[in-house]
């Protein structure tokens, strides 16, 4: 049996090189509700503009998120994102 996504479902995109920033658009261009975080917080600016919601933490992009998308260069990044201090366990 398919699972169906409904329109209120809230993604969290972390990371927003090229791939990211890509899959960001693409997702706020389906409907979706979009939360953003990137360590240089200029990168968000486009996607603000699209209507994503700009986190301080990737602790806040987990916890208004359903589902979380990262896009990261190293497995130092993926680390530091998922059990740093403000990392998105941290609100677990």
């Amino acid at each position: 049996m398919a699972t169906e996504i409904g329109p209120a479902q809230k993604i969290g995109i972390i990371g927003l090189g090229r791939m990211g920033t890509a899959i960001a658009k693409n997702i706020l261009k389906s409907g979706f509700k979009v939360t953003v975080f990137n360590r240089s917080e200029s990168k968000t600016t486009p996607l603000i503009d699209l209507g994503a919601i700009k986190a301080r933490t990737p602790k806040e992009v987990a916890l208004n998120s359903d589902i979380v998308v990262s896009s990261l260069r190293d497995n130092n990044a993926v680390l530091e994102v998922i059990t740093g201090k403000d990392g998105i366990l941290s609100g677990f």
